[in-house]
């Protein structure tokens, strides 16, 4: 019974080990803190997992969310938009604090942070970005291909997941080999 006991104990503590939480701030485009800005994380199958709002200092909070990739969005219509990449690791992961996320009207690539020991999850990590990769323009499907019909036809950009982490001094942006 005791046996049995402590490995259920010890198989919580690993299961909760996983939860991480992520903490930040969200700065306009002018530096001072966005009040009021919803802030959303999306699962990799961009489902909504968490949502929240800044408070009147910019801050926010994500709690107890499972160490997953995942895609946060910030957008605010008239004081601009960002996006960040979240990425576990096999172990080990720990809690994003001090993010700090600036606001954007230009499109540029979403930067990585990582849950694990890397540099790239340390704390006072800033984030200077915003949407990820513009858009492609595909023709329209000429007729007779293969049966299809162009309502049919969904074309989607898949990134492939890179293990590689670079290490320095400093807080760094890793990005994903596409």
């Amino acid at each position: 019974m005791r046996k049995i006991v402590l490995t259920a104990i010890f198989v919580l503590s690993l299961l909760s080990a996983q939860k991480v939480s992520i903490s930040g701030v969200v700065l306009n485009r002018k530096g001072k803190p966005a009040k009021k800005v919803k802030v959303i994380l999306f699962s990799a199958d961009n489902q909504p997992v968490f949502s929240t709002s800044t408070d009147k200092k910019g801050k926010f909070l994500i709690k107890d969310v499972e160490a997953d990739y995942y895609f946060l969005k910030v957008d605010e219509k008239r004081k601009g938009k960002a996006n960040i990449r979240f990425k576990p690791w096999p172990e080990s992961n720990r809690d994003i604090t001090g993010l700090e996320i600036k606001l954007s009207k230009k499109d540029k690539e979403s930067p990585l942070v990582t849950y694990g020991p890397g540099p790239a999850g340390d704390k006072d990590f800033k984030a200077y970005y915003a949407e990820p990769l513009p858009e492609e323009k595909v023709p329209p499907l000429e007729k007779g291909t293969a049966g299809l019909k162009e309502k049919d036809v969904t074309i989607e950009t898949v990134e492939i997941k890179s293990s590689e982490i670079q290490t320095t001094d400093e807080p760094t942006i890793d990005f994903l080999i596409a």
